[in-house]
């Protein structure tokens, strides 16, 4: 993962000289195309799990994708300054909705960042469902920081 990582960062040089150990293992859980395992990443604030979710898709096969869903609006919004700062390309999807969405999806990009809200929103579900968001056999990562705010999407009571 450390050579990996130094060349993405001859494109993206505003990225950390080096990862953690801790974040070098996460991300090469994360983007194994032969491991179909749940990954839990579950570190305090501030040490350094946000880098492995917004790197992931950018150190995977091509064709992949990361979809981040944060607790709260702000920290979606902290997200786009890191991602426009390191220079990954990324849609909001808090921020489209309907034909924009789809168009913004067809594009392939490979980091999608939304609020809780607007993943639990049903046509935004389907949007994403029905948008072939990567290529066979990969799957797109789904990361969620802080989990329990999400519980009531997949939970069918």
């Amino acid at each position: 993962m450390r050579r990996e990582y130094q060349e993405l960062r001859r494109d993206m040089p505003n990225l950390p000289e080096k990862l953690y150990d801790y974040q070098e293992d996460v991300l090469g859980a994360l983007t194994d195309p032969m491991d179909d395992q749940h990954v839990v990443s579950c570190f305090p604030t501030g040490y350094g799990k946000t880098l492995p979710m917004l790197l992931s898709s950018s150190l995977s096969l091509p064709g992949s994708c990361t979809i981040i869903v944060p607790p709260l609006v702000t920290i979606v919004e902290q997200l786009e300054r890191e991602a426009g700062r390191i220079g990954l390309p990324f849609i909001n999807i808090s921020k489209v909705r309907g034909a924009v969405l789809r168009a913004e999806l067809a594009k392939k990009l490979r980091l999608i960042l939304s609020t809780i809200d607007a993943f639990a929103d049903s046509k935004v579900r389907a949007v994403l469902i029905s948008t072939n968001l990567t290529g066979r056999p990969l799957r797109p990562l789904l990361c969620i920081d802080e989990a329990q705010v999400i519980r009531n999407v997949f939970i069918v009571l």
